[in-house]
């Protein structure tokens, strides 16, 4: 049976996502479709507008066979990173054929001839690069430069834009580990990434969180599929990055630059900028504002508040560390899918959070209950430990 996967945050679940799921089945032709998902933490630094589990249903309603959730340390480091992570889970299943990604280029076999550069780092490249940032161009812009002196090919728009650069970190990954995975991947449409308008029946997920967090009610426009809508219509709101202000302003005070050094996506330049600064706080937002620079951008900041917030220490490089078990947050029980993985998964699928073993698992558990801590004092609400969440089935 043909198998592939995606990577996704589903943040939320909206109707690109289904439109997605859905050409990636015509398209692919595959009789199982797993995705691997960002928990309750994404990748720009924050928490997910609504948790893993409303998320997971979603993904199944939408057309997924299964979801695993990414282990919150890569769910939370750069593009690099979160690719290593997601696709070193989806190769270790030993059953998918092909991982497909939505990108602005369209173009698999561009991103690929550009991968096998980067990951294989010829003398020349590697000269040409150097020469970049000798004058003066950040790291994004001088690979993308001294790509285009090597190749022969431009690749100055291309690297420029966010899943283009996600799916190159894909590609690359999957060279790495000699992945018999094929990279495929289908043209974006409707509005860019970050923007705030429609387009072609479309809105992007920022703006959809903007709606929500203004309390738009976001079925009038129907940017979410009916049963999305229905599955989070009864919360209460959604979280964001500044419901965490007051544990971060916490952290930043108690531990000293030594310490924050040691958290991942930190280091010791950061570290020292984030305690010369702990004065000028005002929030989680304000204070990675005030602190960005030329060389650590705001995501990235944001990012390492999170793994400040987490406790999530550096770990065994993360480019080539592959978890030890992967939690199955929900399935589609009419699939052959887990008989199928029982047999060619070389990592531990379980479906409960208290028999996940390995480095990570404690960061999972602590990083849902924290989540779900701070969701339940926002909205009032009672709080459910993550030992006691069940298997989502549908």
């Amino acid at each position: 049976m043909k198998t592939a996967a995606v990577i996704a945050e589903f943040n939320p679940f909206h109707k690109g996502h289904e439109y997605f799921i859905k050409k990636v089945r015509e398209s692919s032709g595959a009789g199982c479709l797993i995705a691997v998902m960002s928990g309750d933490f994404v990748q720009r630094g924050a928490p997910a507008a609504f948790n893993k589990y409303l998320r997971t249903k979603a993904a199944l309603e939408g057309g997924c066979d299964m979801v695993l959730e990414l282990p919150v340390r890569y769910s939370v480091s750069s593009a690099q990173y979160f690719a290593s992570g997601a696709v070193s889970i989806i190769d270790s299943l030993g059953a998918v054929d092909e991982l497909w990604f939505g990108s602005e280029c369209g173009d698999a076999r561009l991103l690929m001839s550009a991968a096998d550069v980067l990951y294989d780092e010829p003398d020349t490249f590697k000269e040409y690069l150097r020469d970049s940032l000798r004058q003066g161009s950040t790291y994004p812009y001088a690979r993308a430069k001294a790509l285009e002196r090597f190749t022969g090919t431009r690749y100055g728009d291309v690297l420029s834009a966010p899943n283009n650069i996600l799916g190159l970190e894909y590609c690359i990954a999957a060279r790495r580990l000699g992945s018999d995975i094929r990279p495929r991947t289908l043209k974006r449409i409707g509005p860019d990434h970050a923007s705030p308008d429609a387009k072609d029946g479309f809105m992007s997920a920022a703006a959809i969180r903007e709606l929500l967090s203004a309390g738009v009610d976001t079925s009038s426009e129907n940017w979410l599929p009916g049963y999305s809508y229905d599955i989070i219509k009864n919360e209460k709101g959604i979280l964001c990055a500044d419901d965490l202000s007051q544990i971060l302003r916490y952290k930043i005070l108690y531990e000293s630059t030594e310490d924050l050094a040691g958290y991942n996506c930190v280091g010791p330049d950061l570290a020292a900028r984030i305690k010369k600064e702990e004065n000028h706080f005002s929030s989680f937002t304000g204070y990675a504002s005030h602190i960005k620079t030329r060389n650590y951008t705001y995501s990235h900041i944001c990012r390492a508040f999170i793994n400040i917030i987490l406790n999530i220490r550096k770990f065994e490089d993360p480019v080539i560390s592959r978890p030890e078990t992967v939690r199955i947050l929900g399935a589609s029980t009419d699939n052959e899918l887990f008989g199928q993985l029982k047999n060619s998964s070389s990592i531990v699928l379980q479906s409960k959070a208290s028999l996940l073993k390995g480095s990570s698992a404690g960061d999972d558990l602590n990083a849902a209950n924290l989540y779900e801590s701070v969701r339940s004092m926002k909205f009032k609400t009672e709080f459910v430990n993550e030992l006691s969440r069940p298997f989502i089935k549908i």
